[in-house]
């Protein structure tokens, strides 16, 4: 009896073995808060309409008094856009804790709107949303952690947008100080930790794979800008070559905002294709909806969307900063990659198949922090399919030098 009940086991856990596989492969990535973080925290002890600008921003603060008056912390760590969110296994917030006081209970909550180092007080506490279940981990050194592998799945999904978290103190009485993403120690600053089992995904969304520009060890400034690079050429495309007529576009904005300005300004990319067609090897360039479809094996999907801001009751779009436009270009993957002027390309997180790229603003640059540079592309979407006879990136001015 024995030897037959070691035997079933023994075929048990051989089939068990066969149907599980190979063990997983995991995979530490870390996220440190570098140029591209920023963090900021707030006092309801100042003015309502204070900023963090008026708090020392090497910390991150947590704090009630006991009569309830409260400073609360943002931190937002950029994510990559090689991280998909059917591989995340785990992701943990890690930070530095420099003092503590009372009996702390700090919490953390999700963020669901833009905000900047100039964000006054009271817009930042709107943005505070749900908590986010969990309890800290102490770590070795001071550090603690927390777990965010829910949320961090939700970002990389695209069902909600990375406008990072909050830190609020849950406890009257209670204060903890945390190091910020802008502290001088690098080694002491936030990061996100994530464990990955990588896997492999569908191809077939489009003609080209992601290259990255400039290339390893070339000039940072030939590279192009974004819609060059959409269109896989590094020979920046700027707005005074598109010969745009901005009295043109202030009639239309007056008319019909950002929106009203997209048909126009859409006119003005195709006819520069046009012109310049056989230098860029684009044999078809032409408008598609962002599903429809497209011939994976010689065409790939642009998308451009622009920006027209105005102060007070003036409209000048062509003065400096007031309108902008960014392309991005889809990856075989179904991915999305972008590039910004005088910086290397990347690929952008939280895109992929099935996630509208067009559903959050964009932003202006890695970067954020200043209006210039979060969510500064809010218009609807135009989609391209784009034909090109080269898999290589083509100059099409020559290989024009910036300086």
């Amino acid at each position: 009896m024995k030897r037959t009940l070691t035997i079933a086991l023994c075929a048990a856990l051989v089939c068990g073995l066969a149907a599980c596989g190979a063990p997983k492969t995991l995979e530490t990535l870390t996220l440190p808060a570098d140029d591209n973080a920023a963090s900021a925290w707030f006092s309801e002890e100042l003015p309502e309409d204070s900023t963090s600008m008026d708090n020392d921003p090497t910390i991150l603060r947590a704090a009630k008094t006991p009569e309830g008056r409260e400073a609360f912390s943002l931190l937002r760590i950029a994510l990559s856009g090689d991280i998909w969110a059917d591989e995340v296994q785990s992701a943990r917030l890690y930070l530095y804790e420099q003092s503590s006081s009372g009996a702390p209970g700090v919490q953390v909550y999700t963020v669901d709107g833009i905000w900047t180092q100039l964000t006054t007080r009271t817009e930042a506490r709107a943005a505070v949303q749900e908590q986010v279940p969990g309890a800290w981990r102490q770590e070795e050194n001071g550090w603690v952690s927390f777990d965010i592998t829910p949320l961090a799945k939700a970002w990389l999904g695209g069902a909600r947008p990375n406008y990072g978290l909050a830190l609020l103190e849950g406890s009257a009485g209670a204060e903890t100080v945390f190091a910020s993403a802008h502290t001088e120690d690098l080694q002491i600053r936030p990061r996100l930790e994530f464990t990955l089992e990588r896997k492999a995904h569908a191809h077939g969304y489009g003609a080209f794979g992601y290259v990255q520009q400039p290339a390893e060890g070339a000039d940072p400034g030939q590279g192009g800008n974004c819609m060059s690079y959409a269109l896989r050429d590094t020979d920046m495309i700027l707005i005074d070559e598109l010969a745009a007529d901005f009295d043109e576009m202030n009639r239309l904005y007056a008319q019909g905002g950002e929106d009203a300005v997209l048909p126009y300004f859409t006119d003005l990319v195709t006819a520069y294709n046009e012109e310049n067609k056989e230098a860029l090897r684009i044999t078809k360039l032409r408008v598609v909806g962002e599903t429809g479809p497209i011939d994976a094996k010689t065409e790939y999907r642009v998308a451009m969307r622009i920006g027209c801001k105005t102060f007070g009751d003036e409209i000048d779009l062509g003065g400096k900063g007031n309108f902008d436009y960014h392309f991005r270009a889809q990856l075989d993957d179904g991915r999305w990659a972008q590039i910004f002027p005088w910086d290397v390309s990347q690929i952008v997180p939280c895109t992929g198949p099935g996630i509208p790229v067009a559903q959050y603003p964009w932003d202006a640059s890695t970067q954020w922090g200043n209006w210039k540079f979060t969510g500064y592309y809010t218009s609807k979407a135009v989609f391209f399919a784009v034909t090109k006879d080269t898999a290589e990136f083509t100059a099409h001015k020559g290989g024009e030098q910036y300086d």
